[in-house]
């Protein structure tokens, strides 16, 4: 005897061993872009420091200026904007979604 389709559909089509509808997985987005970001920070902050210390070295000699305050003229505008739009460009690029072919 044939079933009636609604019976079918809250019956699981009579299969008892089959699944039961499966929960997608939840993925954090916002989680996953801020771990990427602060790993690619973290990995990226020695060389910039080192590349920051070295152009405060270049402008103390060429400028005349005291070393601290050519140091703080590279954190605030060379360091801080390169090390944050680098991460978050990298961190992007990372967790892009790739795209289905299927």
């Amino acid at each position: 005897m044939i079933k009636s389709i609604s019976a079918v559909k809250s019956n699981g089509f009579g299969n008892i061993n089959m699944p039961k509808e499966t929960q997608p997985i939840k993925r954090n987005i916002a989680g996953e872009y801020a771990d990427s970001f602060v790993r690619h920070a973290a990995e990226s902050t020695p060389m910039l420091l080192a590349l920051t210390t070295t152009w405060a070295v270049l402008d103390k000699t060429q400028r005349n200026i005291p070393f601290k305050n050519a140091l703080k003229h590279n954190m605030k505008n060379y360091f801080a904007p390169v090390l944050l739009v680098s991460s978050a460009v990298l961190a992007a690029v990372e967790n892009k979604k790739p795209k289905n072919n299927a």
